[in-house]
């Protein structure tokens, strides 16, 4: 009697699957709009509440440049000339809020961290094309920032901005994390002072430092472990498991040591916060 009643829901179950994804399909080629080549979006919905969603560009742009014939061999007969492409690629955050004012000071703020440039006077396109006008190979570099969401509350959120670099000449590659807090409510950039008790900061740099042994050692650095010369870096995140901080490379030791982090969990800095942004 089952097996009767399954063949008999058949063929109306496989009428109900095409219908809806011809439905799907439909909608989805009503919303299309085409795009740049060089540009892709992508936006994802955070919290309802205050409309946060976040929406990523990606833009890149590349050229190759040549050496220049040497004098002391004009016609370039016997020698092989360098070449490197130069390369600059982008991944930007924006974010969208029912506040358009907080919206449009956040993403400014973004948009000046990634390309030293004010939103509206300068466009991202306009930015990667730079690498198609430099003066010569001895300028050049292969650059890609991507942007990224560390995390974020009703209230806060945080965006790092990552970037490698490889410059024409160099012995190695760069890297650096830059990290934006934002209250949501104002468009703020929060700083530890905004966290933390007045007079707190002792206190915090050894909870920070004793983690930062445990994590990684207390040798080779550019610190005596207890003596009070540990750096507390004001690159830091706001995520749901604690209170990260980042270093980049030589800020805490040399560039064999590598970029460290250390997260702090919210319970052990209870008693110096002035509010628990994950309370």
């Amino acid at each position: 009697m089952k097996m009767k009643i399954q063949l008999y829901l058949l063929p109306l179950l496989i009428l109900l699957i095409s219908a809806c994804g011809s439905n799907s399909e439909k909608k989805t080629i009503s919303k299309g709009k085409p795009i740049k080549k060089e540009v892709t979006k992508d936006t994802v919905a955070l919290i309802p509440q205050s409309g946060l969603k976040i929406r990523y560009s990606k833009y890149q742009a590349e050229r190759t440049y040549t050496a220049e014939v040497s004098e002391e061999n004009p016609e370039n007969e016997y020698e092989e000339l360098a070449t490197f492409t130069a390369h600059r690629k982008v991944k930007l955050i924006e974010i969208e809020l029912n506040d358009k004012t907080v919206e449009n000071k956040i993403n400014a703020a973004i948009f000046k961290a990634v390309t030293d440039k004010r939103m509206g006077s300068y466009s991202l396109q306009k930015y990667v094309n730079e690498v198609k006008s430099l003066a010569s190979i001895e300028e050049c570099f292969d650059e890609e920032t991507t942007c990224s969401l560390y995390d974020s509350t009703l209230n806060y959120i945080s965006i790092g901005i990552n970037e490698y670099a490889m410059y024409y000449g160099a012995a190695h590659p760069s890297s650096g994390t830059l990290v934006l807090n934002f209250d949501l409510k104002t468009g703020a950039l929060i700083a530890l002072t905004d966290l933390f008790n007045p007079g707190s900061k002792k206190d915090l740099k050894k909870i920070v430092e004793k983690a930062f042994i445990k994590a990684w050692g207390g040798e080779d650095w550019d610190f005596t472990p207890r003596s009070g010369d540990f750096k507390l870096s004001e690159n830091f995140s706001l995520e749901n498991d604690g209170l990260h901080f980042y270093y980049n490379q030589y800020e805490i030791g040399p560039y064999a040591m590598g970029a460290p982090e250390v997260t702090i969990a919210w319970k052990e800095l209870t008693k110096l916060l002035k509010e628990n942004p994950y309370k």
